[in-house]
């Protein structure tokens, strides 16, 4: 029997498994404890400055201030919420801040008697959380600071708090692209007119002559600037991924109103076929398969590849995300990602830099708009970074 006995004292191994795994517990106890501190508390000085920081961030961009308030929070609070009546133009701004032992969770900017949310707040990376947007008519907001308490898991049913709030509103000569504090959901942005969505671009490229007109990208179709055997070969060669397959990546030929110099293979007949473009390659006439290209093996949507030596001098290259509000990730393959300001991703290529492949994540599968434009800008004015 003590033989046996002996035969089942833990080995050393299971022996620190077993201390580490109690020190883990412990370690798991006291933070259950420390979030259950009914104790937690926001000064009311902090919630007050939080709230005059962010009205100054909202003053900077135009906005006036309107009003502001103070009201009480209970336990049973998790709520507050006020009408904003809106005219057609109108930018607003809403700021809140909680004390004692509640904070703000979040901002819902809704549309009275619409569904779905307009706007969400800005985390401003403190204890107030900052939410705006502009009215594109006449109509009336509701707006909703969710509350909730800072040890979720206190019961102290008698912890009371004050939740600050601050109301700014006006006019913006730049309407929604003046905002900095707007996290609209995605049906909202969905119903931004095209001139509000390509505006970046626009402002950008003022003075610059426009080569051509705009291309859309859609899905997995790839753009080819010009649209030469050259320029499939080399999407050819990023779906085909070292590999010795067939395959047809699939393209969007180019309008019949861009230069015959960059959709030289066109005809009277038609545009540019996929059998033209494809010849000598290891193709499927008949069939197209997604353009990709590969990183580390994993995929890429390509949107464009562009031979730069075609294109006669220095162009400035623009992709527009066709979704305000939700930041544009181009890279120039395989990943050197482009100059970002938003939705609009840029640059600069001239003879000499060679063939590139403009690529996003193969989840992204938005609409792209692409530009191209001459290089040529005022008088004194910037010019682009080599």
């Amino acid at each position: 029997m003590i033989q046996r006995f002996r035969d089942r004292r833990p080995r050393p191994a299971w022996l620190a498994l077993g201390i580490a795994a109690s020190a883990i517990f412990s370690f798991a106890v006291a933070i259950l404890v420390s979030l259950t501190d009914s104790d937690a508390q926001i000064p009311e000085a902090t919630a007050r400055a939080a709230v005059r920081r962010e009205s100054q961030a909202a003053t900077r961009i135009g906005l006036a201030g309107e009003s502001t308030r103070a009201e009480p929070v209970t336990v049973q609070m998790t709520t507050t919420q006020f009408d904003l009546p809106m005219h057609a133009g109108d930018c607003a701004a809403v700021i809140a801040a909680c004390s004692g032992g509640f904070e703000v969770r979040d901002i819902e900017l809704t549309e009275v008697n619409a569904e779905g949310t307009l706007v969400t707040a800005e985390d401003t990376g403190g204890v107030s959380r900052h939410a705006q947007w502009c009215a594109d008519h006449d109509t009336t907001w509701k707006a909703a600071i969710r509350i909730q308490r800072i040890s979720p898991l206190a019961d102290d049913a008698s912890a009371t708090g004050t939740v600050f709030t601050a109301v700014h509103r006006g006019r913006l000569a730049d309407g929604i692209l003046a905002l900095d504090r707007a996290r609209p959901t995605e049906a909202t942005v969905r119903r931004v007119p095209t001139s509000t969505v390509v505006a970046l671009s626009d402002r950008r490229a003022a003075q610059r002559a426009q080569l051509a007109s705009d291309l859309t990208i859609t899905g997995f179709r790839a753009r080819l600037v010009p649209e030469t055997t050259v320029t499939y070969a080399e999407l050819h060669t990023l779906a085909r991924n070292e590999r010795d397959v067939v395959v047809s990546p699939a393209f969007d030929a180019l309008p019949s109103d861009w230069p015959a110099n960059l959709r030289p293979l066109a005809t009277a007949e038609g545009p540019t076929s996929l059998a033209v473009l494809g010849a000598g390659l290891r193709i499927e006439d008949k069939v197209t398969h997604p353009a990709l290209a590969f990183v580390s093996n994993l995929p890429r949507r390509v949107l464009a590849v562009v031979d730069s030596d075609a294109l006669g001098g220095c162009v400035e290259i623009h992709f527009i995300r066709m979704l305000f509000g939700f930041q544009s990730h181009v890279s120039r393959y395989p990943e050197s990602p482009l100059q970002l300001d938003r939705n609009l991703a840029t640059d600069r290529v001239c003879p000499g830099t060679g063939r590139v492949a403009y690529v996003v994540l193969a989840t992204d599968q938005e609409d792209y708009r692409m530009r191209l434009f001459a290089e040529s800008v005022p008088r004194n004015g910037p010019r682009l970074p080599p």
